[in-house]
């Protein structure tokens, strides 16, 4: 027997292994650069937008923090820095910059917001530097000025004038450090091409300051995710509104659910009979599994995620202690000899694409 103390605390499953691996899903936030390579002067060529898998690293406020970002190349750099503001919690209007924008160590260049992010990160290995610099009430009222442009305020106030020169102390270097500046290092970790509809960007992982259940609610957006949801099966829908762990939302997005499943007449059947079992704790228990299936994971990570979202919707062994993956596998029996039949499992376990296929024909709702 299991017992429900169904309970409130936030959860947060990390599916960083997921990140390489996810299929479509529609929703984009961001309007795409139809900016294209041009080569020689000719017409720009076409490309196919990838998707990167960003390493950041973020200096400055109150203390470092890291995030793992999965993000279209084709995005705006100005929806770039959106992103970086809601992985890591950055309010209100800001200047971005970059450092060494022609190679000269510790320049900056202002960025300019309708520049693909492609044009800066395109390969794995490579990296940029950027600041992000908070805006003052007075640069919100007067509209700022961009680092390298001269302010319009004072027609003598050009590059070589007399007020510049005879300044001294009472000049300010826009470009000098401020203490509430944000610095972030990013790295290119992977690039691989996307498929049709995958999310726009995702936060996969990140330090112990990482809420990646909100974070990645702000990126995909509340009405995308009451929508994602309304295209899953209403039991497995139910049980991941239990569990509160919304980073599951990405994965079903991913899956592209509202697309046709290519799957034979006969094994379409018996994934839409899924889950099998009964009983509350074994229909919970059958739809951790599924989860844990369409992230393609395996070993310790498999495990993580079954036991924690039963743990988060509340299920407890007799003794009150955690259920574990080999108890929580016998309540989902009969659904785990589903997917030993299908293709999902066992020795005759089916390619990676065609195991997404079985999980979209599983999750999508009738």
């Amino acid at each position: 027997m299991s017992t429900n103390t169904a309970r409130d605390d936030d959860n947060v499953i990390e599916l960083s292994d997921y990140a390489s691996r996810a299929r479509g899903g529609d929703g984009s936030h961001f309007s795409q650069s139809q900016r294209e390579p041009v080569l020689d002067g000719n017409e720009p060529v076409a490309r196919e937008a990838a998707s990167l898998v960003l390493s950041v690293h973020q200096s400055g406020g109150d203390g470092p923090q890291y995030r793992i970002i999965g993000i279209n190349d084709a995005l705006h750099v100005a929806d770039f820095f959106t992103v970086l503001d809601t992985c890591f919690g950055c309010d209100g209007d800001a200047e971005w910059t970059v450092h060494g924008g022609d190679g000269a160590e510790g320049e900056r260049e202002s960025v300019v917001g309708d520049q693909s992010l492609y044009e800066l990160l395109n390969a794995p290995g490579d990296t940029l530097d950027v600041t992000r610099r908070q805006r003052s009430d007075t640069d919100a009222n007067t509209g700022g000025t961009n680092v390298g442009e001269a302010s319009t305020g004072d027609a003598n106030a050009g590059v070589g004038s007399s007020e510049d020169v005879n300044a001294g102390e009472g000049s300010v270097d826009k470009n000098a450090d401020d203490p509430d500046d944000l610095h972030f290092h990013i790295d290119v970790a992977e690039c691989y091409l996307r498929d049709h509809g995958t999310p726009d960007a995702l936060c996969v992982g990140g330090d112990e300051h990482a809420d990646l259940d909100s974070i990645n609610a702000e990126l995909t957006g509340a009405a995308t995710t009451q929508h994602i949801l309304h295209a899953t099966k209403p039991i497995i829908r139910s049980a991941i509104e239990r569990s509160g762990i919304f980073d599951f939302i990405p994965l079903l997005q991913a899956l592209d659910l509202g697309r046709e499943t290519n799957v034979d007449a006969d094994t379409l059947a018996l994934c839409r009979c899924l889950p099998k079992e009964k009983d509350p704790a074994g229909r919970d228990a059958a739809v951790a599994e599924i989860m844990a299936q369409a992230a393609l994971v395996e070993g310790p990570l498999r495990a993580d995620i079954i036991e924690t979202m039963m743990e988060a919707i509340g299920w407890v062994a007799d003794d009150g202690s955690e259920l574990k993956l080999p108890e929580i596998d016998h309540l989902a029996s009969e659904t785990l000899q589903a997917f030993e039949h299908i293709g999902l499992t066992g020795d005759k376990r089916l390619s990676s694409l065609e195991r997404l296929e079985l999980c979209r024909a599983i999750i999508r709702a009738d």
